[in-house]
């Protein structure tokens, strides 16, 4: 009897520590998540409606990459939106928020969407003109909400 009770207690020991040690740890290197998300903006008077796909890739903790891919529609006119954000000098800033800088703004050849429009989303993900701020929040095991200082931008699957 003493040793079914010795086994039950190390066998809830080894669970918990496991547990603990699991969500101790909720952000491993490289994280690469997905998402889809529709925002409703406005950029002086203009409403504009943008359709994209975010794909966060974070190498380590210091480094990663950001894409924006998708369409803006500004009252019927749509353009299409492609940029990538180099993220460099990161450093948690908390368990679940890291901060960057954003090293490079790159644009590709098929992006059509004015500057001032890309401005209006990169406002939602700034804390200043260089400075990007994720926080980083585990739903479930492989489900994240992506959040910045001003707002929860998304949620996305890990992959």
């Amino acid at each position: 009897m003493k040793i079914k009770i010795a086994a039950c207690l190390l066998s809830a020991i080894i669970l918990l520590a496991g547990l603990w040690f699991y969500a101790a740890k909720p952000l491993r290197f490289p994280f690469k998540c997905i998402g889809f998300v529709e925002y409703h903006l406005i950029s002086g008077n203009n409403p504009i409606n943008l359709s994209l796909s975010q794909d966060i890739r974070l190498f380590s903790q210091a480094e990663g990459k950001i894409n924006f891919r998708g369409q803006v529609d500004d009252g019927g006119r749509v353009t299409q939106l492609n940029r990538t954000l180099t993220l460099t000098g990161g450093k948690p800033v908390d368990d679940d928020t890291l901060r960057f800088t954003i090293s490079r703004i790159t644009r590709s050849a098929i992006d059509n969407t004015p500057e001032p429009f890309f401005g209006v989303l990169l406002d939602e993900y700034v804390t200043s003109q260089d400075a990007l701020q994720l926080d980083l929040i585990r739903l479930q095991p492989e489900v994240w909400v992506i959040g910045s200082p001003a707002s929860y931008l998304m949620t996305c699957i890990q992959y």
